[in-house]
């Protein structure tokens, strides 16, 4: 969970994480994330802040149908509604997939230079690195792009 937590305090969101199941439970910040990375995806005037249970779940039916069936997540309604009541421990299991969807997606586009968001990604990253955000999928511990692979293997 640490390191779920490091990842999302190095993304620059409109309110203050205090605590993860209410921050997140109107899906707004979750639609923040997502633009972060891939700012052509989400159009955040679409989500409100909400306290309502039900504007809640409108918010996150939304990012459910645009947005998250991009990365072939699909959240179930009765995790939704965990989610806006603020259930513990549902955020977290729902964040940490999501990063592992982005982090894959942020790879394959890295590695295909065809891609439309491929110059948008890379502006990102030179940005990121920059910061001293350094992906997941680029860490040390994780493997290198198939490119470099085959040059390995050629070696």
């Amino acid at each position: 969970l640490q390191d779920l937590y490091a990842w999302l305090d190095q993304i620059p969101l409109s309110r203050p994480k205090k605590r993860i199941e209410k921050d997140f439970a109107d899906g707004v910040m979750v639609a923040e994330l997502i633009k972060y990375y891939f700012p052509n995806w989400v159009d955040l005037h679409n989500y409100a802040a909400a306290n309502s249970t039900q504007q809640k779940l409108i918010n996150w039916g939304l990012l459910n149908r645009k947005v998250l069936c991009r990365f072939g997540l699909n959240v179930p309604e009765p995790v939704m509604r965990g989610i806006c009541l603020g259930r513990t421990g549902l955020v977290e299991v729902f964040l940490y997939n999501l990063r592992t969807k982005v982090d894959d997606c942020l790879y394959a586009m890295e590695t295909n230079p065809s891609d439309p968001q491929y110059r948008v990604l890379h502006q990102q990253a030179k940005t990121s690195e920059s910061s001293g955000m350094t992906p997941r999928h680029r860490q040390q511990n994780s493997p290198p792009p198939p490119q470099q692979q085959q040059q390995q293997q050629q070696q």
